[in-house]
């Protein structure tokens, strides 16, 4: 029996991200056999400098407790000695690697990082943060963020997955053993040496809960479906904690009379309505009394899966017949299996492939949708994902010869014969005949007050210097690939003039750069330059070189297309149809010259021929260039689509009326007089459940002490709560200021703070948040919405700043400018107002929550803009009190 292998398990606790900026100051490892720890290494490391206070906020490590501490150097020989030859494990190992290569301690060891490994063997969580997996997998870490604790955890999440590869189908081992044999890949040996055992994979993808068995048709009876919410109906047999809900029923009937009306419907359900089975019950029996589909588009996929997997199975048990639902995406969420098995059978795979390779080989047994957004899939591993996906302009449609094994087509060949059908609102922007397969005639859209923005996203198009790049990069792979079938000269004069092109191109890019860079500004967000194309810029003085620029490059478009188009014309005429590996090429070619078409155009309308319902913008960073197009207006989109398309559309949402009602809304979006219009209140009494509480000795957001004060606030509120309290923000500047001195502060107390952007993304910090309620979470634009707490958890609401948008973005700055002087009332005070809506939300949501919504802002109450937003909340009361009564009037109102 072969020795268990010795490992050494390290990490680094340092001053800051970048080694040429940072020190370190804490080092520990331990060597270990399987479960046994052999020997430890840990040490505190002076690094002669102050230490940040954010830092010393995550560590809990201040210049006290390393003032006594060796200097690097001085221990690097004993590091060095621990480390020995052994293998190194990591989370994230390959940066404290190469933070200690900087500092002069290189090892050149084998190394295995626990956070590559976590994301293929445990694809579905939502992050794979070290925090995140100790808590997913209950494992003991004391220490969280010191280099010990962060040592014996990965130690313990280490062999759990050497666990999860041992209990791996052996065939699907075998599969992976026979890719590596080609390959060298960082974590070869642990897949190639682990015994494991002969066992059929299973199926672990989420199922829906078996439908009733009767097969009967039943009548559209509002009656019937009314008695179904009643105290003793059949829901109150579903649901453990079932309560009768006025507004729930009212809903439902109005749903239900649209279905039968000749009008639409706009229908605004506050919190607590439970507007999902008020829509979704009535939807099932009309769709099966009818033998009409009901397609429901959600902007999130959060919403999509609980319709699917939690509101349909209700629904499912509540009803006495048969139905079918279905889930589906865009076509370019799906994998494609004939690109698949290409890019399987490459011979010079890196790194990164290997590494998604191995993650969609053990994926593949367990999917039963084929949606790639199961795995996951990083940022850089991004370009392979749209290298795998099934793309419209490369798709062999139904000539493929993997038609019956491929997921986009089985999800839409399921999708036809369903009468629930649940989409996104992306799939709403696509019109063409190939996704318009549904046929359907009724359709409820749900998280309404997101439409705008998804489809006018969807509808944005963009050119790149990389997406021109990796086109041409395609092109001359398909023309070798041809190269050795075909011997004709076409090819050689698609060569020629692609290198004209790759020239053209270069120069191109090379001039709208210098005009970017003398005329855009710095986005202080996510530090890009940007450049919206207005008539002022177009007429100034040097875009003519950047006009002149274009004529050549569009020009060599055109040429390459049309000998594109030869080419085809040609293995058309001198090639079977027949032959598979033919059939792949001439679909190629023709997603080509497709793909050159589209680029030509679209050079040609942001640069040359803009319309008058284009937005057209230019973006630099890191010598990348995008060139963007979206539409001014969706409103005549929407209605020659959508809307004079179907017999019945609702738009729901629990935010779409303002101070102007629902006005703003259906302006924005074309709603004509076919649309009737219905607010329902929450089912919440906020009156006694919440209130507001504003300071009066507070500065506005523009002084220089609002950050700190802010802090000042959050710290007497954590302290009197122990946490339980959720801070929203508009900046993640703001966060970072805030966090530096909270979170050092709270420690002391024994309470956490979760910052986005700076201890981890949405979904790790919202985990952590509700699994400990002595925590504060400070949260940016995707906290206001979409958080679902209940309990006392969130006990506390912070609003720091009215969530007003960035007024440079292209978009937005483009159609404000459409209300000239009355821009701020009519466009960015109401869009502010639903997101203000949305974030107060967050508070109550359940009938037994209790709390409280600190409202930082004083323009709410010093403007008379601000009025407006308070009008738009649930009646709730509201006090006045100075910044050191704040924490005392929070804990009197929760304990009251």
């Amino acid at each position: 029996m072969p020795k268990p292998k010795i490992y050494v398990c390290l990490d680094i606790e340092v001053t800051d991200l970048s080694p040429a900026l940072g020190e370190i100051i804490e080092i520990a490892a331990i060597k270990f056999e399987e479960n046994k720890i052999i020997d430890r290494f840990q040490t505190f490391v002076n690094p002669k400098t102050d230490i940040p206070k954010i830092i010393k906020a995550i560590t809990g490590i201040t210049e006290e407790i390393v003032k006594d501490a060796p200097l690097l150097h001085q221990i690097q020989d004993s590091l060095i000695k621990f480390v020995g030859d052994l293998p190194i494990i990591g989370h994230n190992i390959s940066f404290d690697l190469n933070y200690l290569k900087a500092k002069g301690i290189d090892f050149s060891n084998k190394s295995y990082d626990t956070w590559k490994l976590a994301t293929i063997l445990l694809p579905s969580l939502g992050s794979h943060s070290l925090e995140s997996l100790v808590s997913f997998l209950k494992i003991k870490n004391l220490q969280s963020h010191r280099a010990m604790g962060d040592v014996l955890a990965t130690h313990q999440l280490f062999l759990f997955l050497l666990t999860k590869i041992s209990g791996l189908d052996s065939a699907i081992i075998k599969d992976i053993e026979k890719i590596l044999t080609r390959h060298d890949w960082s974590l070869k040996d642990l897949f190639e040496k682990v015994k494991v055992k002969s066992k059929k994979a299973k199926v672990t993808s989420k199922k829906l809960k078996k439908l009733s068995a009767v097969n009967i048709i039943p009548e559209f009876d509002l009656n019937q479906i009314e008695k179904m919410f009643e105290n003793q109906g059949k829901l109150s047999k579903v649901f453990k904690n079932f309560e009768f809900r006025p507004n729930q029923v009212e809903m439902m009937k109005k749903v239900s009379q649209t279905f039968l009306g000749i009008k639409h419907l706009v229908v605004e359900a506050g919190p607590g309505v439970g507007k999902s089975l008020a829509y979704l019950l009535p939807s099932i029996y009309f769709a099966k009394a009818n033998n009409e589909k009901v397609v429901i588009s959600t902007y999130t996929l959060n919403l999509q899966d609980q319709l699917l997997y939690k509101d349909i199975p209700v629904a499912a048990e509540a009803v006495n017949f048969n139905f079918k639902a279905k889930k589906l995406v865009g076509r370019e969420n799906y994998l494609c299996m004939i690109r698949f098995e290409d890019f399987k059978s490459k011979k010079d795979l890196n790194e990164d492939e290997l590494t998604v390779l191995i993650k969609i080989l053990l994926w593949l047994p367990k999917t039963k949708e084929g949606i790639l957004n199961e795995l996951a899939l990083g940022f850089q591993e991004d370009w392979i994902k749209r290298s795998l996906i099934c793309n419209s302009n490369f798709c062999l449609k139904r000539k493929c010869p993997n038609k019956k094994e491929c997921f986009y087509y089985k999800a839409k060949e399921e999708a036809k014969s369903a009468d629930i059908v649940i989409i996104n609102h992306a799939l709403l922007a696509l019109n063409s005949d190939d996704e318009n397969y549904l046929d359907y005639k009724h359709l409820i859209i749900d998280e309404a007050h997101h439409l705008e923005d998804s489809m006018t996203s969807q509808l944005t198009k963009f050119v790149s210097n990389d997406k021109i790049d990796e086109f041409l990069k395609n092109v001359k792979s398909i023309i070798n690939k041809i190269s050795k079938k075909d011997s004709s000269e076409i090819k050689d004069k698609v060569l020629y003039n692609l290198e004209k092109l790759t020239n053209q191109t270069d120069l191109f890019f090379g001039i709208l750069n210098i005009f970017i860079k003398n005329n855009a500004f710095q986005d202080f967000y996510n530090g890009r330059l940007k450049l919206l194309l207005t008539d002022r810029i177009r007429n100034y003085g040097e875009w003519w070189k950047v006009t002149g620029s274009i004529n050549n490059l569009i020009l060599l478009f055109e040429i390459v297309e049309k000998e594109l188009v030869e080419l085809l014309d040609h293995l058309k005429i001198n090639y079977p149809s027949t032959d598979s590996a033919w059939q792949e090429i001439f679909y190629d070619l023709d997603g080509l010259i497709m793909e050159c078409r589209e680029t030509k155009n679209l050079l040609k309308e942001i640069i040359v021929k803009p319309t008058d319902n284009g937005i057209y913008w230019l973006t630099f960073r890191e010598e990348k260039i995008n060139l963007y197009l979206a539409p001014l207006d969706i409103d005549s989109y929407l209605k020659q689509n959508l809307f004079d398309k179907k017999e019945t559309v609702i738009l729901a949402s629990a935010t779409l009326t303002t101070d102007q009602g629902f006005d703003y809304f259906a302006k924005k979006l074309g709603l004509d007089d076919s649309f009737d219009k219905m607010q329902i209140p929450s089912h919440y009494r906020y009156e006694k459940q919440s209130t507001i509480i504003f300071p009066t000795d507070f500065p506005l957001p523009n002084h220089n002490d609002f950050n700190n004060k802010t802090c000042d606030v959050l710290i007497d509120i954590g302290k009197r709560l122990k946490g339980k309290t959720m801070a929203l923000f508009t900046s993640y500047s703001a966060i970072r200021h805030v966090y530096k001195k909270l979170a050092y502060e709270l420690r002391q107390e024994g309470i956490k703070v979760l910052a986005q952007g700076v201890t981890g993304g949405k979904m790790k910090l919202l985990n952590a948040f509700k699994k400990d309620k002595n925590t504060i979470l400070l949260g940016t634009s995707s906290f206001w919405e979409g958080v679902d707490i209940p309990g006392e958890n969130l006990s506390c609401l912070v609003i720091v700043k009215i969530p007003f948008e960035v007024p440079s973005e292209p978009v937005f700055k483009a159609r404000s400018e459409q209300y000239g002087s009355q821009s701020f009332i009519k466009y960015s005070m109401p869009r502010a107002i639903l997101t203000f809506k949305q974030g107060f939300g967050r508070l109550i949501r359940s009938k037994t929550d209790k709390g409280v919504v600190v409202m930082l802002d004083l323009r709410l109450e010093n403007n008379d803009y601000g009025m407006k937003f308070l009008q738009a909340l649930p009646k709730v009361g509201i006090g006045h009190y100075k910044i050191n009564e704040i924490g005392i009037e929070v804990d009197k109102f929760l304990n009251n």
